[in-house]
């Protein structure tokens, strides 16, 4: 499955449909918004707005929660 790096998904609350549409995870708003402060989730900044692309939804999802990942560390 290919994911688009094109940011395609606008807003924190756009993200959280994004993730449960295309992985069927539920998050919170908080979550996302902790994971861009934190520099875990790359977001886009277009006309002052945060937008995502679905291949960062994907990593940080997806890879990012692995057991054996070393993000953070």
């Amino acid at each position: 499955m290919s994911f688009s790096d094109h940011p395609n998904v606008k807003g924190v609350a756009g993200a959280v449909q994004r993730i449960y549409e295309l992985f069927g995870v539920t998050v919170t708003e908080h979550y996302i918004r902790r994971a861009v402060s934190r520099h875990r989730l790359v977001r886009h900044e277009i006309c002052h707005q945060i937008h995502f692309s679905d291949r960062a939804l994907y990593d940080f999802i997806v890879i990012g929660t692995r057991k054996n990942s070393k993000v953070g560390a």
